[in-house]
């Protein structure tokens, strides 16, 4: 048995336990000389609590064919609740595991007792029974590895020193347009008579939305020419890509400019699709559709028939440092015209802040929200999340989640001022993460399932499959490319980005 033990897949499994009950059960295990699944990892917390949801993604995204987590038995937590929250994070983090294409089956939650020493070794050995059944998940085969060198500037450096630039030697700005809607365009052209300001420190040499630029004026550029250059939009054709490592060569900066740029944002969404199923909607099955033939865009025979080339559609939407190195990030969908300005401002004062800096508030949304001083003292507590079309009239007066309104402020950093709260809509996270935050959609969902004030699993299961019928949607809106798990699993077509660059994550 045990001759054929060796040659049987052997999962990985990681298991989160509580200090006071599953651990000390583990302990008593040892002790007892129970024999149960060698596959087990344990790593030990103060409380099931205490267990994030980016702790187990990081476990999946590593190497993890399965995670356990391990708590007291309800109405015995340590720490009064701490289990009950686990357990609604639990059940969230499950619903969403399956739109990354990962089995429900490999995230487990038990409560086992200090004194349970052998429902400890009953779980170990049917968990692990169970995922050999499964057979190996390999996440990280599955994931691109993205680890770029640094950008070539220093931090602090001065730039643009004020003695060497005349009046006719101004510095060289450039904007770029990659997947995005254009809105970060508009919130240039809405900085009204403060693009003027702008204009008189900075000579546009690139613009191709606005001004009649074509891609061979920035190749015959010096490389390093451009001051800096403003980059908005993911990276999903292989143009794109051509043209931001060109930009980056021939720039001493390079801004990531708004969500789609800064995180992925809305095109980032089509991670969670295969290249081959968007191309057969827009092109076969859509309800608008007629193509007997069933063509699609076709590079190569384009090239060869019409005597023009079309950009390759990549497998997945990236976001700007998983393609080239970013030195800043100026977030939003789209950034405000403020924002806009006071960040170009500090490029051309000389003195840079830290490279990677996002040029924003470091303060959550809250904090600038109007709403912010009406929320309780005791914190909150929803009973039930009501999706904005539910409600009959949103009260212009009080906070948003205090009305049972999925809001993302907490965990969105500011900058926007509450724009989408004062319009009487909830944020959904443009601006992106906190500084320090390494999962925007992970925070988000272990913010949300705190609030909710259920321990029953029944009743956890309604409220969430009422009011968020779509986790991955809602806390990865704008961040799916640069989450821990970056797309669905499983989806991988074979026309990939150029991967001799690699790139770091800065954002």
């Amino acid at each position: 048995m045990e001759a054929n033990l060796e040659h049987t897949f052997q999962p990985k499994i990681v298991g989160f336990f509580c200090n006071w009950c599953t651990y000390l059960a583990a302990d008593l295990a040892g002790v007892s000389r129970l024999h149960y699944a060698h596959n087990l990892r344990i790593v030990r917390v103060m409380c099931s609590g205490r267990v994030h949801p980016e702790h187990v993604l990081w476990a999946f995204k590593n190497g993890a064919d399965g995670v356990l987590l391990g708590g007291c038995h309800p109405g015995d937590c340590h720490y009064i609740e701490g289990n009950y929250k686990n357990l609604r994070r639990y059940l969230l983090l499950k619903k969403m595991l399956g739109q990354f294409g990962i089995d429900e089956r490999r995230l487990r939650l038990e409560w086992i007792s200090a004194s349970e020493a052998d429902k400890l070794k009953q779980v170990a050995d049917e968990f692990t029974d169970q995922l050999r059944a499964l057979g190996p998940l390999n996440v990280r085969a599955a994931l691109p590895d993205f680890v770029l060198p640094e950008p070539p500037v220093g931090n602090g450096e001065a730039l643009v020193p004020e003695a060497e630039a005349g009046p006719t030697e101004k510095p060289k700005v450039g904007f770029y347009w990659a997947a995005s809607c254009g809105g970060c365009e508009e919130a240039v052209v809405d900085l009204a008579e403060d693009l003027l300001t702008v204009a008189e420190k900075v000579d546009l040499a690139f613009w191709p939305v606005a001004l009649d630029f074509k891609r061979e004026d920035v190749e015959q550029m010096a490389d390093g020419e451009l001051l800096a250059t403003f980059i908005n939009g993911a990276v999903r054709l292989s143009e794109q890509e051509e043209v931001v490592k060109l930009l980056r060569r021939k720039s001493k900066l390079v801004i990531a400019f708004g969500a789609c740029a800064h995180l992925g944002g809305i095109p980032g969404l089509a991670n969670a699709q295969s290249r081959t199923d968007i191309l057969d909607y827009y092109y076969h099955d859509g309800p608008i559709v007629e193509n007997p033939q069933r063509t699609v865009p076709d590079p190569a025979v384009t090239e060869q028939q019409a005597g023009f080339d079309l950009p390759v559609f990549y497998d997945d939407v990236r976001a700007l440092d998983q393609v080239i190195a970013v030195d800043y990030y100026i977030p939003g969908c789209a950034p405000t015209p403020e924002i806009v300005k006071n960040a170009v401002l500090t490029l051309l004062s000389g003195a840079l802040p830290p490279r990677g800096s996002v040029l924003a508030s470091d303060r959550a949304l809250c904090h600038e929200c109007p709403l912010n001083e009406t929320k309780p003292d005791e914190g909150l507590h929803i009973e039930a999340f009501s999706r904005p079309h539910e409600v009959e009239r949103i009260d212009p007066d009080t906070c948003l989640l205090q009305q049972g309104l999925v809001c993302l402020g907490p965990v969105t950093r500011g900058g926007c001022g509450a724009l989408c709260v004062k319009g009487h809509m909830p944020c959904t996270g443009c601006f992106g993460p906190l500084d320090g935050v390494k999962d925007f959609g992970a925070s988000a969902l272990s913010f949300v399932a705190s609030l909710i004030d259920a321990n029953d699993e029944e009743e956890i299961h309604r409220i969430i499959d009422h009011a968020i019928p779509d986790p991955l949607g809602t806390f990865y809106m704008y961040a799916l490319p640069k989450a821990l798990l970056f797309k669905r699993l499983g989806v991988r077509d074979g026309v990939q980005h150029e991967e001799h660059e690699e790139v770091a994550y800065h954002g």
